[in-house]
């Protein structure tokens, strides 16, 4: 009999996207999706987390072990898949609001995003440079104030995606 897991799993909502589907570009890029949850590194359907509501003690399989999933959790499972039942495409900056937790309710575990759409590009881009400081710009003769660096970091940032966008400084020197 394989081990019980003495571990709480955390749910969330996995966004998979058809990247055979995609229309359009950047933010507005429409794809078709298919909304699940995964319990560890299970994932399960609305049927599914059904089944697993009606039994005493649910148990889900999670590598090689058996993982106990609280009732609460699959009740918020399934309110958070019948809220998203009818949403079957949705444009990249949509996506995107999912994944920022600014749409819908959320779980505990957030929103995971797979399949190729122009929201996952861009959060892996924002993953693969975490908080890497900005470096200064050839030919710039100064020190670079903390405030200053981020600023640099972000426009780098916004550059990297294929993103526009400026900065403005509102220095307060109470010019009337």
């Amino acid at each position: 009999m394989p081990a019980m897991s003495p571990r709480k799993v955390t749910p969330s909502l996995r966004l998979d996207s058809d990247p055979s589907s995609r229309t359009g570009s950047g933010a507005g890029q429409l794809s078709k999706v298919r909304w699940s949850v995964v319990f560890d590194e299970v994932e399960l359907t609305a049927a599914e987390i059904s089944k697993l509501a009606k039994e005493a003690r649910p148990l889900v399989r999670s590598g090689g072990k058996w993982v106990a999933v609280e009732h609460a959790d699959l009740e918020a499972a399934a309110a958070a898949l019948e809220e998203r039942a009818a949403t079957d495409q949705l444009t990249g900056a949509e996506m995107l609001r999912y994944a920022l937790g600014l749409e819908g309710t959320p779980l505990a575990g957030g929103v995971q995003i797979q399949g190729a759409s122009w929201a996952t590009d861009l959060l892996r881009t924002a993953q693969e440079m975490g908080g890497e400081p900005a470096t200064t710009p050839d030919g710039f003769v100064g020190e670079l104030r903390s405030y200053q660096r981020e600023a640099l970091a972000w426009l780098g940032f916004l550059d990297a995606a294929g993103l526009g966008g400026c900065l403005a400084l509102d220095m307060g020197l109470g010019k009337t």
